[in-house]
């Protein structure tokens, strides 16, 4: 993505900070809405560096969402801060997080990060040759797929540009 493209979304999403910030709360308990922004795209010519093996020469288009969730207690811009519940899953990264956001009236919603970066990668359980741990990858989607069946949540990756097309974005949201 070219600095002018991230510094236009940057400004956009820092504008639509500061408005939701402004916005007095309900009164409700927990996550109340969350706004979903289109933080710009990224694109490969060759989709097998996130799934070794395949895709080797295919053209691929990422999506980079960002989200501001309003919950009872204040403001949280994933990825960090206040949440229903951050779940450890390492392997893109040691430290790597994905988060379980109980919307009011949508239901839970799993927030992968980088945990998987589309739903091919997803549904086979492929790792991308660049994450720290093919192992800890591995354990971390058996775990995501887990707490999605407990919790009956949906999988949104972050990365997957048909999927978030989908999802409405900032100034709309999700409750």
């Amino acid at each position: 993505m070219s600095t002018r493209v991230r510094m236009g979304s940057c400004a956009l999403f820092a504008a639509g900070l500061t408005a939701c910030a402004q916005m007095a709360g309900e009164g409700r308990n927990g996550v109340q809405r969350m706004y979903v922004f289109d933080c710009g795209e990224n694109q490969t010519n060759d989709l097998s560096r996130w799934s070794p093996g395949f895709n080797v020469g295919k053209y691929f288009e990422f999506s980079d969402q960002c989200y501001l969730i309003r919950h009872a207690k204040g403001l949280m811009l994933w990825d960090s801060g206040l949440s229903d519940s951050i779940a450890s899953t390492p392997g893109h990264t040691p430290g790597h997080q994905s988060l379980l956001v109980r919307l009011p009236k949508r239901g839970p919603v799993v927030l992968s990060g980088d945990m998987t970066h589309f739903q091919e990668n997803w549904v086979n359980r492929r790792v991308p040759a660049n994450n720290f741990s093919k192992e800890q990858s591995v354990q971390s989607m058996e775990k995501v797929a887990a707490l999605l069946e407990a919790s009956k949540a949906q999988l949104w990756i972050n990365h997957d540009k048909a999927q978030s097309a989908g999802i409405p974005k900032s100034p709309k949201y999700v409750e």
